[in-house]
């Protein structure tokens, strides 16, 4: 225990109030800050902070309330004695009083900073490597001593043992003295046998056999492979999970009354594995079917859409089996219907009544319209690249206009797909109420790597060898503008350039225009081609996810080094072919990110004439594309996800000389 007295004889005495004296307790220690310095009124003149080593005087300043030529409070000391404590970077704190004048005084914090961590062990783990446990906890050299943050690392290190599936291994930790400003801190494991899952046995399942309840499990028995893919590896949370994916499944079915026993676990231990039977009881009770569905204002206002049209919309229809994740969708449905009106505070409670002999549950839409809400500032944080024009003219909502629950998803939507931004987490909006029910958004952001680079030397027996170079680069200079560039060198003379350039908001419109410039050499047997041109492409989107686009493409094909003989005859005589073309395509979109998609459908037509007419060009023919894509994420966090594509495409003569 440390204790400070009163400042020094020689000093000048200080008058009479004891202010306080507080302890702070953790497991292995207790720490007393304690002052007996004896208060008189006066003014602060000045304040000090003495014993600091490493912590920055700043720091302390702006935690405390006490100022200079302030009056000394008694209380305000002692808050600011736990303020410092509260900080978490010492051992003791206390505070002594100087008195400089009859009516001055100086304040003086007196400091003890916690040790330092110089050195991180990591004992007795022989199952799992060193470099895996420590990318994994928190707790750094030259840290400061902070047990809740070392105990938070211990359970790290369970967790990363429990995945392995060794679930009985200890995890503690002792702190060593290394001198009075560092230690060592030293994790001990103590490791046991893996736990391997070798039987699960479900019974009570009367609508489903047990093995379809099995299949739906992430858990999985042992089998021959489990030396490759770990499978059977006995971890506890995955056994919860799957009493959640069983009531889910049973609830998504009509059998809401479902009970699931407690898990009855029986472990077999032996000296280099254990083993696990999991049983699992499952009361299934009866199917319920969806009866009656109503709605009532709660407020007495009227509603505002037409019951009978609603209910055909939903998608938990009267006789159908009741689902109460599809009755929550029907819910939210109703709640944008008044989001988009501009009740932001609007409540919709579902109330249902079940019949137990006749299987039936009822549902009542209890809806209160609140007031409604308005858009006070709308503000962009963690942009650092981008500009905040490029996100704000993705935005459908705006400063001080009516709240609308639907522009404002669909602005989200739209700056995700930009693709600027970190998938799933990059763009979140949070909402603060104020006063006069008025609603304040901060849009935070967390960018992505928006630029690439890409390498590579390849090898053929026809070509040799080749290097390719690309950089491509989206949102350049966070304009939100695509550049790129990419060449090919081949060891027999063949090259490619190309650049092309994306301007979205052309001329601050909504047009988005696209130029590309390319230019090829090819050599062949009998003669080379030089192929160079451009492209130059405007879009326009003309409704929600609907985008109509046209391309009009300039290319030339000079032949060069024809052998007189075969290469002529290849050619018919020709030197030279002139491609002239016009696109015109539409695309409509649903999908959620360019670059990592997830969700959604994208679907397009394309139709281009090549020479003809005004066009002009030697080559005259008509193309016809169609373009489709589907996603759908399988899991909640979006991690495995199926797509589908499917590409059909026509040529049509059109001038038949």
């Amino acid at each position: 225990m440390n204790h400070y007295c009163p400042t020094h004889l020689k000093k000048a005495l200080v008058l009479a109030l004891l202010i306080s004296f507080f302890s702070v307790f953790t497991p292995n220690q207790c720490v007393l800050a304690q002052s007996k310095t004896i208060f008189t009124k006066g003014i602060i003149s000045d304040i000090k902070i003495e014993g600091l080593q490493l912590i920055e005087k700043g720091l302390i300043y702006s935690s405390i309330s006490s100022q200079r030529l302030t009056n000394l409070s008694p209380k305000t000391v002692s808050e600011d004695i736990k303020a410092i404590f509260r900080l978490g970077y010492f051992e003791n704190v206390s505070v002594d009083i100087e008195i400089l004048s009859k009516n001055n005084v100086e304040l003086i914090y007196k400091v003890v900073e916690k040790p330092r961590i110089a050195l991180i062990e990591i004992q007795g783990n022989y199952l799992l490597d060193d470099q895996i446990l420590k990318e994994k906890i928190k707790v750094f050299k030259n840290n400061m001593v902070n047990r809740s943050r070392i105990r938070a690392d211990v359970n790290v290190i369970l967790g990363e043992y429990r995945k392995k599936g060794y679930v009985q291994t200890k995890v503690d930790y002792r702190i060593e003295k290394i001198d009075e400003s560092s230690v060592s801190l030293i994790y001990k494991v103590t490791e046991s046998p893996r736990v391997y899952l070798t039987e699960i046995n479900i019974t009570g399942t009367k609508a489903f056999p047990a093995l379809d309840i099995e299949r739906l499990l992430q858990s999985s028995e042992i089998d021959c492979f489990s030396w490759a893919n770990e499978s059977g590896v006995f971890q506890e949370s995955k056994i919860n999970q799957d009493l959640q994916i069983i009531t889910q499944h049973y609830l998504s079915n009509g059998y809401i009354k479902v009970k699931i026993d407690k898990p009855d676990v029986t472990l077999i231990q032996n000296r280099d594995y254990s083993k696990v039977i999991v049983n699992l009881n499952i009361a299934e009770g009866g199917q319920y079917f969806t009866g009656k569905i109503n709605f009532v204002a709660s407020d007495q206002q009227d509603l505002l859409f037409d019951p009978e049209e609603m209910k055909s919309e939903f998608t938990l229809q009267p006789g159908e089996i009741f689902n109460p994740f599809k009755q929550n969708q029907d819910r939210f449905r109703i709640n944008d219907v008044y989001l988009e009106r501009g009740y932001a505070f609007s409540q919709i409670f579902t109330r249902t009544n079940i019949d137990d002999d006749a299987k039936i549950v009822d549902l009542t839409y209890n809806i209160t319209r609140g007031e409604k809400a308005y858009i006070g500032r709308v503000e962009i944080q963690g942009n650092y690249e981008t500009l905040d024009s490029v996100v704000r003219r993705e935005l459908t909502i705006h400063d001080n206009e009516l709240f609308n629950g639907l522009k404002l998803r669909e602005s989200q939507q739209a700056i995700t797909r930009l693709g600027f931004f970190a998938p799933a987490t990059g763009v979140r909006i949070r909402q603060e109420k104020s006063e006069d029910n008025t609603l304040n958004y901060d849009i935070k952001l967390e960018e992505a790597q928006t630029g690439t680079f890409n390498a590579s030397l390849t090898y053929s027996g026809y070509d040799g060898f080749a290097i390719v170079l690309s950089v491509s680069k989206k949102n350049f200079l966070g304009t939100g503008e695509t550049i790129s560039f990419s060449t090919e060198q081949q060891e027999g003379g063949d090259s490619r350039y190309d650049f092309s350039w994306t301007i979205p908001y052309w001329l601050d419109t909504e047009f988005t225009g696209n130029f590309r410039v390319f230019s090829i050499f090819e050599s062949e047997t009998y003669y080379n081609t030089r192929t160079s041109g451009f492209n130059f492409g405007v879009s326009y989107p003309i409704w929600k996810n609907w985008t109509l686009y046209s391309t009009y493409v300039w290319q030339d094909e000079d032949y060069l080094d024809i052998d007189p003989t075969i290469g002529e005859e290849l050619l018919d005589g020709l030197t030279k072919n002139l491609y002239r073309s016009l696109r015109v395509g539409s695309n409509y979109s649903t999908v959620d990110h360019p670059m990592f998609p997830s969700k959604g459908y994208e679907a397009s037509f394309i139709t281009e004439q090549f020479g003809g007419g005004i066009l002009g060009g030697s080559i005259e023919y008509r193309s016809y594309t169609f373009n489709a894509k589907y996603f759908k994420t399988f899991n909640d966090s979006g991690t495995v996800t199926f797509g589908a594509k499917f590409n059909w495409s026509e040529l049509q003569q059109t001038n038949p000389d």
